[in-house]
């Protein structure tokens, strides 16, 4: 990683197994691209009891939660959302948390970011 220095990592959820990554992740604000239900689909876990995602989070290593392709997973993003208020007890907070880092580290312009991130936190009210 510290040859291609990437803001972002599609998934990397396995990256739980070493704390120095996840340190690193941290403290150099890279965001993982988390898709529960992909990954559990993929065998990468059991379950969605088994799924790192939660302890990512209280790590604070920012994350985004996505569908991946949703047409092979069939999920939507509603029914992630759903599944990790139910096994994890995300809470309103929680999900903004991970909707502003999705914003923050978006490819695009930060006029657009700045925009994205009033519309989040006025819908979030």
């Amino acid at each position: 990683m510290n040859n291609f220095h990437p803001t972002r990592i599609g998934h990397g959820v396995r990256s739980i197994e070493d704390p120095t990554l996840t340190r690193y992740l941290k403290e150099s604000n890279i965001l993982l691209e988390v898709c529960p239900s992909s990954n559990l689909q993929t065998n990468m876990y059991p379950d969605l009891a088994h799924h790192p995602v939660d302890s990512l989070r209280k790590l604070k290593v920012p994350l985004s939660i996505s569908t991946d392709c949703r047409t092979i997973s069939n999920t939507t993003l509603n029914r992630e959302y759903t599944l990790l208020e139910q096994q994890f007890h995300w809470t309103t907070s929680d999900f903004l948390a991970a909707n502003l880092a999705a914003v923050d580290h978006a490819f695009t312009t930060e006029k657009i970011k700045s925009r994205l991130r009033q519309q989040l936190l006025a819908a979030y009210k």
